[in-house]
């Protein structure tokens, strides 16, 4: 059940309208999370808002014709934003030099009950177990928040926060180029995985 879609909603911890970037999918705490898509594990561990998640890159020549065409379609921008509501860093030239090329997917699967067990470069293949639902996080109940971009390939963070003024520069820095710079295009996980219907 997708309890949160993508787009513009009304925030009920912060009180707010704001972009919800990806959607949200109801299920009870520690219900199993497999893979979407293979792929390469490019972060796994405490990410923020997101609480426990991983994000796991797929090059788009491993994905299917009716995905790619969707991808196609969509027409995504490769404009850099080098300012935002969160006070970003400043990007260098060189975390930029690959901006032009939309060539990896990235699922972000985020509020994981407990910090999954993977490490960057591991290969994650469809339907593998990833973690369980949980609550961690920014969040108000037990759900798995599910988001999609299109980004540069071979993207790695090593760390990757931003709400926690303890962290360094570089950590916010990789936050904001993955959350609001556009150098991963974000967009709404429905056009690629349509819903099932519901049995009875």
């Amino acid at each position: 059940t997708i309890t949160s879609n993508y787009g513009m909603r009304y925030h009920p911890i912060l009180k707010v309208n704001k972009l919800h970037t990806g959607i949200d999918i109801g299920a009870p705490s520690g219900a199993k999370i497999v893979a979407a898509d293979s792929g390469t594990v490019i972060f796994s561990g405490w990410l923020g808002a997101y609480g426990n998640a991983v994000i796991i890159e797929t090059d788009l020549t491993l994905l299917e014709e009716n995905i790619l065409s969707k991808i196609n379609q969509l027409g995504l921008s490769n404009e850099i934003y080098t300012s935002s509501y969160l006070n970003c860093p400043a990007y260098s030239q060189s975390e930029l030099e690959d901006a032009t090329t939309n060539d990896a997917l990235y699922i972000l699967y985020g509020h994981l009950k407990s910090k999954p067990d993977f490490k960057i470069g591991d290969e994650v293949k469809q339907g593998q177990f990833i973690g369980n639902v949980g609550n961690t996080g920014f969040s108000g109940n037990s759900h798995l928040h599910l988001e999609i971009r299109i980004g540069p390939p071979n993207a790695t963070f090593n760390s990757l926060a931003h709400y926690d003024n303890s962290v360094s520069s570089q950590e916010m820095k990789n936050y904001c180029l993955w959350r609001v710079s556009n150098l991963f295009s974000l967009f709404d996980p429905l056009l690629l995985f349509e819903p099932q219907p519901t049995k009875p």
